[in-house]
């Protein structure tokens, strides 16, 4: 019979007095954020029945798919985070070298070389995509010199591909994109360990919407995979804190472990954790105290041969000289204001490697969202009882940010990736402590406002941000053509349009055939006498649609933007072509009636800009 002032039995079954005086520590706690009391560790005397359990996680699974595909299916280029080095990686162990060793370049695209990681994630992308063709990278992949150009509105990727590995890219990425699954499955099993169901779904579905979370998961990197072992030992952690130490739970949290381990090496980050839980174990005299600790040291004997893999051949343990160090130590002040800024910027929204972030205005609702959150933290903080559970979680999470902060003032590191990939106590100390700032009739209310904050900030970046960024828009088919390149290529109409920003000129463009290659766009702006007073090069879509991507058929508007020169209201010819940039080597191109462009460059028209507008340009504007 089950008391009305407690959800636990009057008379706890021998053996069970820790883990009910652990579950009574946590009640104020419950009682706090909704009034309700912890989930029954007793199915029979739960009070939700397992379907609607069940079909909420699955709706939202099924919206994270359906969003996760809008991230990495329009981006041919790679724009996410090494994956030239993570593809390179897999195709190693595709012709049977199963621990292969790094071995960078001394500059240029390979000079990023992953081949130090942990193998786990590599052996799964290359069994998952055997049945797929996998050609050699370094012959599809290839640098994009004007990486950072216009960035964040545009040229966000350090490599572009060509549709020879379009296959294999897309089977690694979707295997990735697919392992998110299981980090909603995770972090939803963390937040029931103490949260009630309304705030254990609205974690999980925050995370199905987190735009920074669907970019980086939909990546051919080792981190989506990290995520998923990640997030499952913390909720085994959260399970352990708040039940009491059992057997098959440290079993369970040795495997994650270990897991973690042999995918990526920063998961060590989880280990305070476990000391943590076996000092509070200890102290409560609890007779299994050592087996959180027998788990970890468990877990590190057996990735013992990753240990001295990496101390034979690079010297290090952690492969600490794979990181990139700056060329002086970042100073505290820089660390502590861009820095940080750029870092929580990227954390919630980034749709690309060069850190293609969302105007101020996005991160608005974000900080105010954020503000509650951290005030709620601290109102849970001060909650009376010992040991509840919001300060084990911040304890386990602060060696992370500190070593990340330090970290970062040595090398240069997406530390975003690090804090997300690990970020499972943030997320759920986040939502419990903005639902406690609510009156109690308030507080279903004020998750559904939190959930509708997140999604509209997921649509806004998917319609502004990513698909701007890398769909091209296509044009009205035309019969005009301007001019003729020999591969295939019609440039069909051009138009050019004055503004304070420079000289936009936007060209509507279609290809008739397959195109083996990607040509760079050049635009050059002659003076009367031949001089060259202004000039833009970068691949089409400002690197995110190259030539080798184009459809055939496919008819297309790109815009692009001359500076204005420094030699005020002077008129200016304007000029356009293909090359290719690693030999500078132009491409032919014809009028329509057959006769050849001089200098391989086609006549756009010619300019005579304003006095007013030439004198308020901005040599540093990237807006147009």
């Amino acid at each position: 019979m089950m008391s009305r002032k407690t959800p636990f039995p009057r008379k706890p079954r021998v053996g069970a007095s820790l883990s009910l005086r652990l579950r009574t520590y946590n009640l104020h706690l419950f009682r706090s954020i909704f009034g309700d009391s912890p989930p029954s560790p007793h199915p029979s005397r739960s009070r939700l029945r397992p379907y609607r359990t069940l079909l909420p996680l699955c709706l939202v699974i099924w919206m994270y798919l359906l969003l996760g595909a809008f991230y990495w299916r329009p981006v041919r280029v790679l724009a996410k985070a090494d994956e030239n080095a993570h593809l390179r990686y897999v195709y190693d162990v595709h012709q049977g070298i199963w621990v292969p060793r790094a071995a960078p370049a001394e500059e240029g695209l390979w000079k990023i070389d992953e081949r130090h990681q942990p193998p786990l994630y590599y052996w799964l992308a290359a069994w998952i995509t055997q049945p797929t063709t996998v050609p050699d990278p370094t012959t599809w992949i290839e640098p994009n010199p004007f990486f950072l150009h216009r960035a964040p509105n545009g040229n966000t990727a350090r490599a572009l591909t060509t549709p020879q590995g379009k296959t294999f890219l897309f089977a690694v990425r979707a295997f990735s994109w697919l392992l998110g699954v299981l980090v909603l499955v995770g972090t939803y099993r963390a937040a029931r360990t103490w949260l009630p169901f309304p705030a254990s779904m609205t974690a999980a579905t925050t995370l199905a919407l987190w735009p920074t979370f669907l970019f980086v998961q939909s990546a051919a990197s080792n981190t989506a995979l990290a995520t998923v072992w990640n997030t499952l030992a913390w909720s085994e952690l959260c399970l352990l804190w708040t039940r009491g130490v059992t057997q098959g739970r440290t079993l369970r949290l040795g495997i994650w472990l270990t897991l973690a381990l042999y995918t990526r090496l920063d998961s060590l980050f989880l280990f305070p954790a476990v000391v943590l839980l076996g000092l509070r174990e200890w102290r409560q005299h609890h007779p299994q105290w050592r087996l959180p600790l027998l788990a970890a040291v468990g877990s590190l004997l057996i990735t013992t041969p990753l240990f001295l893999r990496n101390v034979w051949w690079y010297g290090d343990p952690l492969t600490r000289n794979a990181l990139a160090p700056r060329p002086e130590v970042l100073p505290w002040r820089t660390l502590l204001t861009l820095e940080t800024e750029r870092i929580l910027k990227t954390l919630f929204i980034s749709v690309g490697e060069g850190f293609a972030l969302a105007p101020d205005g996005y991160y608005v609702p974000i900080g105010f969202v954020g503000v509650m959150a951290i005030m709620g933290w601290a109102h849970l903080w001060r909650q009376p009882g010992r040991g509840h559970v919001v300060g084990f979680l911040t304890l386990a999470y602060l060696p992370l940010v500190g070593a990340t902060l330090w970290a970062t003032r040595q090398y240069y590191m997406d530390a975003p990736r690090y804090l997300l990939s690990l970020g499972t106590p943030a997320l759920l100390l986040g939502v419990a402590g903005y639902a406690t700032l609510w009156p109690r009739s308030w507080r279903p209310w004020a998750l559904v406002g939190w959930l509708m904050i997140w999604f509209g900030i997921n649509v806004a970046t998917i319609s502004y941000l990513l698909w701007p960024l890398y769909v091209p828009s296509p044009a009205p088919i035309t019969d005009t053509v301007k001019a003729r390149f020999e591969n295939g290529i019609l440039l069909r109409d051009s138009e050019i349009t004055l503004t304070k920003s420079g000289i936009v000129v936007a060209l509507t463009w279609e290809a008739t055939r397959p195109i083996s290659e990607n040509w760079a766009v050049f635009l050059h702006g002659y003076t009367p006498d031949g001089q060259l007073a202004t000039q833009e090069d970068t691949h089409p879509l400002y690197g995110a649609f190259p030539t080798s991507w184009w459809p055939p058929g496919f008819v297309w508007r790109d815009v692009y933007c001359l500076p204005w020169p420094p030699l005020g209201p002077t008129r200016l010819q304007v000029y356009v072509g293909l090359y290719r940039p690693d030999s500078q080597q132009r491409l032919a191109v014809y009028r329509p009636e057959g006769t050849p462009w001089p200098h391989n460059a086609v006549y756009l028209g010619s300019v005579q800009p304003a006095r007013t507008l030439a004198s308020t340009f901005c040599h540093a504007c990237s807006t147009c």
